[in-house]
């Protein structure tokens, strides 16, 4: 596996984890409640 194939499958999973988290905090506390910081929390 190449350095860019191991990159570009990191940036897909830390992608996946921050949409995984909005999803998760959108649910839980309502739309209007979820600001970036606590995404990145």
């Amino acid at each position: 596996m190449g350095l860019a194939t191991r990159r570009e499958r990191e940036r897909f999973e830390i992608r996946e984890k921050i949409v995984d988290s909005a999803r998760q905090l959108i649910a839980s506390e309502g739309y209007e409640d979820v600001s970036m910081r606590k995404i990145a929390r």
